[in-house]
């Protein structure tokens, strides 16, 4: 990345730093003892003479029959902690916080009231960066579905958001999962490179991420077990963008940082894709147009 990119990524990293500081000193949290183990299906609490709480999380156990339907279900007590008043008291006004909600902000920020709200629009205009507010999720029809978008119309959709006066995609995609954003630049994009719109077909997930909004840089992400195994590479654009290239086989990493954007593409093929048809994928978008 060039200098310029650095600055100004670091300068939304000093940002968010402030802000999650901020945040866990002043939010609202569960306290790590009311957070369900995993498998967790219900959770029940008992009072103890010391004021201290037994807190109890059950598992469900299905018994089925031999078509494999649920003919029953049993709970069964997988772990029992032991929660102080304080942690009985923060969980229950984290609990009445949730309830009530707070919208307006992208809930990757974490805002629960109007004083976080507040804050965090301090920090951002601190830094001179936007913030993510709601976001807009579009879908395409497929099948006998109405109420959604067509593959024409949402193709149109994304061309009006994402680009200037341009074409998000040299090479239309052959169809959508998923078309989300927000007002300040932020989107995504779920789109099919194969006819197969199944879990076996190919599908890319492509992400824009501005320099110029609050960010932690996590909105998105996937791990990889064996980083070692991954292979690099770059290849060029048609536009001439150099674009990184990561992939193991069945999934498949790209990147690149543009003048006022971030934006990573991220997809899987059980059976693997050849050098060509990563290269062909990554060629489907068009870079330079993206505003």
């Amino acid at each position: 990345m060039s200098a310029d990119v650095k600055e100004r990524v670091k300068n939304s990293t000093k940002a968010w730093n402030e802000w999650d500081t901020w945040r866990r000193e002043n939010g609202i949290y569960q306290p790590e003892v009311f957070i369900a183990p995993e498998g967790c299906d219900i959770a029940d609490y008992i009072e103890n003479t010391d004021g201290t709480y037994t807190v109890i999380f059950y598992g469900a156990v299905l018994t089925h029959d031999d078509s494999g339907e649920v003919v029953d279900v049993k709970h069964v007590e997988m772990e029992r902690r032991i929660a102080t008043a304080e942690e009985f008291e923060q969980d229950t006004a984290f609990a009445e916080t949730m309830a009530k909600g707070f919208s307006g902000y992208d809930f990757k920020y974490h805002v629960e009231s109007q004083e976080m709200a507040n804050k965090l629009e301090e920090i951002a205009a601190k830094y001179s960066l936007n913030v993510r507010h709601t976001s807009t999720q579009l879908f395409q029809n497929f099948g006998d579905q109405t109420e959604f978008l067509s593959r024409e119309e949402l193709t149109n959709k994304i061309n009006q958001v994402c680009t200037e006066d341009g074409e998000l995609f040299r090479t239309v995609p052959t169809g959508y999962d998923k078309f989300y954003y927000f007002d300040e630049g932020t989107f995504a994009v779920s789109f099919y490179t194969t006819n197969d719109f199944s879990n076996s077909g190919t599908r890319c997930y492509l992400y824009n991420s501005p320099y110029g909004t609050l960010s932690s840089g996590f909105e998105i992400i996937a791990e990889v077990e064996n980083a070692s195994a991954m292979n690099s590479y770059i290849h060029t654009a048609p536009d001439g963008k150099e674009v990184t290239v990561l992939h193991n086989g069945a999934d498949m990493y790209a990147y690149i940082y543009l003048e006022d954007s971030f934006v990573t593409l991220s997809f899987h093929q059980a059976n693997g894709l050849s050098t060509e048809e990563i290269n062909g994928i990554i060629d489907m978008v068009n870079f330079s147009a993206i505003s």
